[in-house]
């Protein structure tokens, strides 16, 4: 039978900074990229380019909204630091990805009369586990 994920029951993990971050995350988007290595030569025919699939990665953004006075709230001392940090989005019990990756670019913005809010774009770094429940 088909069981739709409701969106209350994910969660983001994030060990890096006390994980106070994670408690504002309120989306999140992941999806694997692929880059590819052009083959195409002068000797080619058709008019069509030839590509061979290389690398993959695990790429996404983390969305919430800014909060003070709580330490490790501040999404941009995320960009601290060198080694890979550990991560896990869950979707659901039994849907998530679990990696070790990197914070590449982390915002923040406000707009008169909203919650201001903050971007981390991520990129695995290495191996992505992937569990989704099929039953």
């Amino acid at each position: 039978m088909l069981a739709f994920i409701d969106g209350s029951n994910g969660s983001v993990a994030i060990s890096v900074n006390s994980n106070a971050i994670q408690c504002f995350i309120n989306a999140w988007t992941a999806r694997i990229v692929r880059e590819f290595t052009e083959r195409t030569t002068f000797c080619t025919t058709g008019g069509w380019r030839s590509r061979l699939p290389g690398m993959k990665q695990l790429i996404g953004t983390f969305t919430g909204f800014l909060a003070k006075g709580v330490a490790g709230a501040n999404p941009l001392s995320y960009m601290t630091g060198t080694a890979p940090q550990p991560y896990v989005i869950t979707a659901d019990t039994g849907c998530n990805f679990t990696f070790l990756g990197h914070a590449r670019e982390v915002g923040a913005g406000q707009r008169a009369g909203a919650d201001s809010s903050f971007d981390l774009n991520f990129e695995s770094d290495g191996p992505v586990s992937v569990e989704w429940v099929v039953a």
